[in-house]
């Protein structure tokens, strides 16, 4: 008999949200999750891990019509729901907005500001940032499951940004 051994892996956790009473037109969101690599699951509890100033934190972006199609506007990033907080958790809170600014700061000085649309530019420089690099997203299939089987791909910047775009593509604003 063969055991795993459980492994969290911090991970950004894309997906599109579709229109619904919370949200007033789909929406792009990306926030820090761990993945458990023995049961393909996300754990969003980051407590003793070294995340703890990352729970609660997203990045977003809306999604609306165009003339060429679907687009991504109104990047931002920040906390959803922190629902009580002291003192000794806003500090790390506060600490990780003025790292992600200054780093956004330095990073449109270096490079320029990211393009108009790049929602995945936007969550990649941060996530750079914060120091966790990895992305994985959901499959297309209606169940949540990739073709393999596994309901997350571990993916780089560059093919979440394709599987982002296509899905956007896809979907249907009227």
């Amino acid at each position: 008999m063969t055991t795993t051994i459980a492994q969290l892996i911090p991970v950004w956790h894309a997906r599109i949200e579709p229109q619904s009473a919370y949200n007033p037109a789909p929406v792009f969101r990306a926030a820090p999750a761990l993945l458990d690599s023995a049961s393909d699951r996300l754990t969003s509890s980051s407590l003793r891990t070294g995340l703890e100033h990352l729970d609660y934190f997203q990045v977003r972006a809306y999604i609306e019509p165009s003339e060429t199609g679907p687009r991504m506007w109104g990047f931002e990033h920040g906390y959803s729901a922190p629902h009580f907080v002291n003192l000794w958790r806003a500090e790390p809170m506060v600490k990780t907005l003025r790292r992600i600014e200054k780093g956004l700061r330095a990073h449109e000085t270096r490079f320029g500001s990211i393009g108009v649309g790049d929602g995945v530019g936007y969550l990649a420089v941060i996530a750079s940032i914060v120091k966790v690099e990895r992305f994985v997203i959901e499959g297309d299939q209606p169940d949540g499951m990739w073709m393999s089987g596994v309901r997350y791909r571990d993916v780089d910047a560059g093919t979440l940004k394709s599987i982002i775009s296509d899905r956007v593509e896809r979907l249907d604003l009227h």
